[in-house]
């Protein structure tokens, strides 16, 4: 799991991939749940109606794709906002 400072680090590219997984998020949902993720699994809820378990589990692969451990398997030429978490 990426800690505050690699996703503070790489927050462009995560938005991006958050986007791609949830593309009605506004810049403003997003920006609150880079603090508070907890907030964000609740917005994802309220509009999409997906389970807090699915929403924790893409939220949790797709930050994982941002690991430097995770990356080793993946191909280099694919920059990780290009990634599906799922």
């Amino acid at each position: 799991m990426l800690t505050e400072r690699e996703i503070n680090k790489n927050w462009n590219e995560i938005k991006g991939a958050l986007r791609n997984l949830w593309r009605d998020l506004t810049i403003d949902e997003m920006e609150k749940g880079r603090e508070n993720l907890f907030e964000l699994t609740n917005t994802v809820q309220k509009k999409y109606g997906e389970s807090k378990q699915e929403i924790n589990r893409k939220l949790h692969q797709l930050l994982d794709s941002f690991d430097n451990d995770t990356d080793k398997g993946n191909d280099p030429d694919i920059s990780s906002y290009h990634r599906s978490p799922l």
